[in-house]
């Protein structure tokens, strides 16, 4: 885009910005200068509708007042002359003083006379029922105890609104006793607020508002009305604004909206200046950018194509010896100055590229070389390091071969072993139940049958731990009993500490459930393993076999602590503790077994979703943790495994189910 486009373009945006800002500045103040001077000649409307109905009732009054202070009168309260009503009060007297109804009540209240006419037809019309509530002893229009006193207001009838006033029965000089109260009344129906609207010249509606039938827009404005602004305008549409206000009764509570609407005629003869204003405003910004457009064109922007011209055939040409031409002492020549410098200091720059370019050729050729022999060098390299990766496979693959090698020979050699064993703990089991042998043979015997169970569950160890490399090994969950489990476990293994002369300690938590469901068979050979090291390892002091539980609604955490007084394991030996053939080995220090029941007790916890771990100080002794999570069971099937009393009366005082 050329920059006469862009003056152009910023010049009109510029006019069209000014203009719109110009123009909502003067519709945000005259605006709002009309509309506030329609509200409020709009109030000035309601007000003269309100004056008017006041001069109406002023006027009710006025007749009450003329006919009250009356000799007649007075004298028809005394005898109840039937002439002074037959002269007085025939269809004419109401007509002429547009009176719909008058009353004459004595002074206990009670009514003399009353007559009413409809002032349309000429007839006499019914006197309304709801008129009698009007009457009464504490109505306004009774308490007339003094000759000056007086009243007057609007009341609500079922036939519709009616202006009111009573004034006390006197002589025509205004003196007493007070004989009654005369009451004059005027319908406020449709004939009486057409002549009012004609009158003021107004659009009026008066609606009751009790009614039910009362327009939304007026029940709105009675909702928003505040008790210092009596009197709202509000615009319907935008040609009609109405004015809103309410009228109190005889007794001082509004009964009365009146609506007058009117055209906006002064917010549209606004909003027609500011259109005359808009239009002015354009012309006048079209003359002065159309001004400012020539003055560029002749000042700046010839000037600019002159120069762009010189520069394109300096491009052209690439001839950077020409220069372009100056003229004036202005922003323009200087830019031309500059740029006649610029190509100097570019011919020069020129010059510079060509030698460094020579340089540059010499530079890259040599680099080139290099690192065709560097590529070489990395390519030899990678052929190693790939000659290393296979060999490193090969190697891994050789180590899995002989790792599966090994489990299947453990494996082998377990079931080897198991079978002699066996025999060995037969006879040895049947040697130890007779009773030809001495003590000390006796004591032999049971020696051999304890090492050969020893033997026997060190390959039971070594055989599982097969099992969980080739994972092979799966889990028999059922529901069993809990504290009959830790009872066997203690039973042994007390036994065990008590023949090295070490307390033994059980410490069940009460919260610890009897019944759950999980593979038995594994926790307990996790349990007898660590149980066995603790008092393997232990000197003196003692073992201390604490289980305790946190429980939810279907499952319980069982934190199972053997807590032993022994040699301890040295910190460097904590975080391979539970490697397979891994075991504690120091002069100072006691050295047991191939190392895999610790091994394989983690193995175990892992498979069924708890984790064991140990703290321990060296000579002080040691703490292994087993936590598993194990669900709630609702029965125990196999009920014959307990004899125990007073674990059947555990399970029986719980509530839990016994099947056979």
């Amino acid at each position: 885009m050329t920059l006469r486009k862009k003056t152009i373009i910023l010049i009109g945006v510029t006019g069209l910005a000014l203009i719109v800002m110009l123009y909502a500045v003067a519709y945000l103040i005259v605006m709002g200068s009309f509309r506030a001077l329609e509200a409020q000649n709009m109030r000035e409307h309601v007000e003269r509708v309100v004056g008017a109905l006041s001069k109406e009732v002023e006027r009710i009054a006025s007749i009450a007042g003329d006919y009250a202070p009356w000799d007649d009168s007075y004298q028809f309260m005394q005898d109840g002359n039937q002439s002074f009503i037959d002269v007085n009060f025939v269809k004419e007297t109401f007509l002429n003083l547009r009176v719909n109804l008058f009353v004459y009540l004595n002074v206990a209240g009670q009514v003399v006379f009353v007559k009413a006419i409809d002032l349309e037809s000429g007839e006499q019309i019914a006197v309304p029922e709801k008129l009698q509530a009007h009457l009464q002893a504490d109505s306004p229009l009774l308490h007339l105890s003094e000759p000056e006193t007086k009243a007057s207001g609007l009341i609500l009838l079922p036939d519709g609104p009616m202006i009111v006033a009573s004034h006390p029965i006197l002589t025509s000089v205004g003196q007493g006793p007070i004989q009654g109260i005369l009451i004059a009344g005027r319908y406020l129906d449709i004939s009486a607020i057409q002549l009012l609207a004609e009158t003021l010249q107004l659009s009026l509606s008066i609606f009751p508002i009790s009614s039910a039938e009362i327009p939304g827009d007026v029940q709105d404005a009675i909702d928003n009305m505040a008790p210092d602004e009596p009197i709202i305008a509000i615009p319907l549409n935008s040609r009609t604004i109405a004015g809103y206000t309410t009228i109190d009764d005889l007794y001082g509570s509004p009964c009365l909206a009146i609506r007058v609407d009117s055209p906006r005629s002064i917010v549209l003869h606004g909003q027609s200046s500011l259109r005359y204003l808009a239009v002015s405003l354009l012309v006048s910004s079209a003359i002065l950018g159309g001004i400012m457009l020539v003055v560029l064109e002749r000042v700046v922007l010839a000037r600019l194509t002159l120069l762009d011209h010189e520069l394109a055939h300096i491009r052209k040409e690439t001839d950077l010896s020409r220069r372009v031409g100056v003229v004036g002492h202005d922003e323009l020549s200087h830019l031309g100055g500059t740029i006649n410098n610029m190509l100097t200091a570019l011919e020069q720059s020129q010059a510079d590229l060509r030698t460094h370019h020579d340089h540059l050729e010499e530079l890259v050729h040599n680099r080139t070389h290099e690192l065709m022999e560097t590529n070489e060098r990395l390519r030899q390299e990678i052929a190693e390091r790939q000659r290393i990766a296979e060999e490193l496979q090969r190697a891994k693959e050789a180590a899995e071969a002989a790792n599966r090698a090994k489990s299947t020979f453990l494996a082998n050699m377990s079931h080897e072993l198991r079978t002699p064993l066996n025999g060995i703990l037969g006879y040895a089991q049947l040697l130890s139940k007779s009773s030809t042998f001495p003590e000390q043979y006796q004591k032999a015997i049971h020696i051999i049958w304890q090492s050969g169970e020893h033997l026997l569950l060190m390959i039971n160890d070594i055989l599982d731990l097969t099992k969980i490399e080739a994972q092979k090994i799966v889990l028999q969950p059922r529901e069993f009993f809990l504290p009959h489990l830790l009872k066997k476990l203690v039973a042994i293994h007390e036994l065990l500490a008590e023949e090295k002369q070490l307390t033994f300690e059980y410490h069940l938590a009460p919260t610890v459930p009897p019944l759950v469901y999980g593979d038995e068979r594994r926790l307990r050979q996790i349990l007898r393993n660590l149980l066995s090291n603790a008092i393997k390892f232990t000197k003196q002091g003692g073992v201390t076999f604490r289980v305790s539980s946190e429980n939810d609604l279907q499952s319980a955490l069982l934190r199972f602590e053997v807590i032993d007084t022994g040699v301890g394991i040295p910190p460097e030996r904590l975080e391979t503790i539970f490697e397979a053939f891994n075991y504690v080995d120091d002069q100072h220090l006691y050295s047991y077994g191939p190392g895999i029941g610790l091994s394989l007790s983690q193995r175990l916890a892992h498979l069924m979703g708890g984790r064991l771990y140990v703290e321990s100080t060296v000579k002080k002794g040691s703490t292994f943790r087993l936590e598993i999570v194990l669900p709630f069971a609702a029965s125990l099937t196999n009920a014959k495994v307990l004899q125990d009393p007073e674990e059947l009366e555990i399970l029986a005082s719980s509530g839990y189910e016994l099947r056979e």
